[in-house]
């Protein structure tokens, strides 16, 4: 809404939002109107026969009241200093009135507002017991953890458990083979520098 602003004419009476320049450089208007930019107190020069202001000129200082002598230069010159835009104050859908900042939402505020429902609704599903497409995968991974716990403690084995078992039972086996690992990594960093 915001990028919807439409200029708007000066008009007589009327509470300046901000300062007007007429800017310096050749006006299109005829040489008869000298007499109309002296009153003004604006300096100007005939050039190819045509008026031209000499220097850049603040006709109007915002809080200003816009008058009669501007409101003519200005649309002699076709300025249209103003801009009218609408402010929204509040929004009235369906019953509801929003303040103006739900426009303002962007596509990641949803997206985490999204997740962040979806936490809340696996917490609650998790604590009361209840399963749904959220909580299952956190039930999924506790029973795992607690398959793995009795493997390790007790005499039952699974397939997925036996690799963990024996990393527990020899531990400087895999310590071996990680800093094998590591050691072709250093070499393999020198051979590239």
């Amino acid at each position: 809404i915001s990028q919807h602003k439409r200029p708007a004419a000066a008009r007589t009476g009327v509470i300046a939002p901000k300062d007007v320049v007429v800017p310096a450089g050749p006006t299109g208007l005829d040489p008869g109107m000298t007499s109309f930019f002296q009153a003004l107190k604006i300096a100007t020069k005939i050039s190819k026969n045509q008026i031209e202001i000499l220097n850049d000129v603040k006709i109007i200082e915002e809080g200003q009241k816009v008058g009669n002598s501007e409101v003519a230069l200005l649309k002699k010159l076709n300025i249209q200093p103003f801009e009218y835009e609408l402010i929204v104050e509040r929004i009235y859908d369906d019953g509801s009135v929003y303040s103006p900042e739900v426009l303002k939402l962007t596509d990641d505020d949803i997206v985490n507002s999204f997740l962040k429902s979806s936490e809340n609704l696996a917490s609650l599903c998790l604590e009361i017991g209840y399963p749904t497409a959220v909580s299952v995968p956190h039930n999924v991974i506790a029973a795992f953890k607690n398959l793995v716990a009795l493997t390790l403690e007790g005499d039952y084995s699974f397939k997925q458990g036996e690799s963990l078992k024996d990393r527990v039972k020899n531990p400087g086996k895999f310590a071996v083979a990680a800093s094998a690992g590591g050691a072709t990594g250093g070499d393999a960093g020198a051979k590239e520098e």
